[in-house]
């Protein structure tokens, strides 16, 4: 991977991270700077691995594809929905 896909990795990451931050979190902020970057990332992420084992495509490409940013979207959202589920059992198990 060369420098010019991981600085797109992070822009990716951090819009989708971002979106769904104010999508969950209901305020402007979302998770937070850090936050959103390291899910969206893993969003990101997950939404390219389900890209390759499934080889989507939208048809419209352009430096980030509008098939990566919404893949991104959709593996941020599951991202998230594991993370609080999981957050949710350590609560309840520490109770």
């Amino acid at each position: 991977m060369d420098l010019g896909a991981i600085i797109s990795w992070l822009i990716l990451g951090l819009l989708s991270g971002s979106l769904v931050g104010r999508l969950f979190m209901g305020r402007k902020e979302g998770f937070g700077f850090v936050m959103n970057l390291i899910l969206g990332c893993a969003g990101a992420l997950l939404g390219f691995i389900v890209q390759q084992i499934f080889n989507v495509d939208f048809g419209i490409d352009i430096q980030i594809t509008f098939t990566q940013l919404i893949l991104a979207l959709l593996g941020t959202v599951v991202v998230v929905l594991i993370w609080k589920v999981v957050d949710k059992k350590k609560k309840k198990a520490a109770a």
